[in-house]
């Protein structure tokens, strides 16, 4: 199961629609489900940037592994031959010592050495540093699960100087700093397979404690405003597509307008909180 410390995040990334998933094949797609979500392994050749593009059209997100045993189960998953049955050498990666990976959410894309699980619901730091085959350094953020490559120790190393390692890897076989099922970090160019994480056996849903508040207009070009019918006053942030804070922790009260117009085009995802915690949560469009 998810953490429950960072069950606000893990209420708020939700699909806007459903498309028609033309990113993947049928065919070449495994799903099971742990822990009350749905995994989708993709065996289709992409980079990190297309792989995660296609998770979000399939209505998720690349895989957040936050457990020993969530690990354990997805690894199980992946090898054996009545379920994804992928070969540990299907597809060897130069700059990951010769060993084959699948592709998950983390990346240090946006900061370098300050790992995040990218466009899920576990969208805040989990790991800062390198391990000790880089830099050295590194460590876990707030007691979050890590399993790096060389029992959690060598990797991140950023090692492949030519272009920065900035995507986490699952292992299906050995490497010189690391055996199956533990992450390294690679280029983002590399092409492999990949694991979509939905919440949810059929998806996400939108979470409305209070059923008194609409978001209106929606679509929006310039400004929302909060119909809250309630006299109470709430704290507002909004997320983008990957997890990037755009409006942080706002207070808000009836019919009050936010101001969007200097966000880009997309789809963005909203919490609202008050002293009890989550109030709730969803979406909008930008046009």
């Amino acid at each position: 199961m998810k953490k429950n410390t960072l069950v606000i995040m893990a209420l708020i990334i939700l699909p806007f629609v459903k498309l028609s998933a033309q990113c993947a094949q049928t065919a070449n797609i495994y799903s099971f489900t742990f822990g009350g979500h749905t995994y989708e392994v993709v065996k289709e050749l992409k980079n990190w940037t297309d792989a995660k593009a296609c998770a979000v059209e399939r209505g998720g997100y690349l895989v957040a592994i936050d457990s020993a045993t969530e690990k354990d189960y997805i690894m199980g998953q992946l090898m054996m031959s009545t379920a994804a049955n992928i070969a540990s050498n299907y597809h060897p990666v130069t700059d990951g010592g010769g060993a084959s990976y699948i592709w998950t959410g983390g990346s240090d894309a946006i900061t370098e050495g300050t790992w995040y699980w990218q466009g899920s619901p576990l969208m805040s730091p989990f790991y800062i540093g390198q391990g000790t085959a880089g830099t050295g350094g590194g460590a876990a953020v707030g007691g979050a699960y890590i399993n790096w490559g060389c029992s959690s120790a060598c990797e991140p190393d950023n090692y492949f100087y030519l272009h920065d390692q900035d995507a986490l890897g699952l292992a299906m076989g050995s490497w010189p700093y690391g055996v199956a099922g533990q992450w390294n970090d690679i280029d983002m160019n590399n092409t492999l397979y990949y694991i979509i994480e939905k919440a949810g056996t059929s998806g996400f849903n939108e979470i409305n404690k209070s059923g008194k508040i609409e978001l209106y207009p929606n679509p929006s070009n310039n400004n929302i405003t909060f119909n809250i019918n309630a006299n109470e006053v709430l704290n507002l942030t909004i997320f983008d597509q990957l997890g990037k804070i755009v409006l942080n922790d706002t207070e808000v009260s009836n019919n009050e307008t936010i101001n969007i117009e200097y966000q880009e085009k997309g789809i963005y995802y909203y919490v609202l909180t008050n002293d009890n915690g989550l109030y709730q949560s969803g979406k909008f469009i930008k046009q």
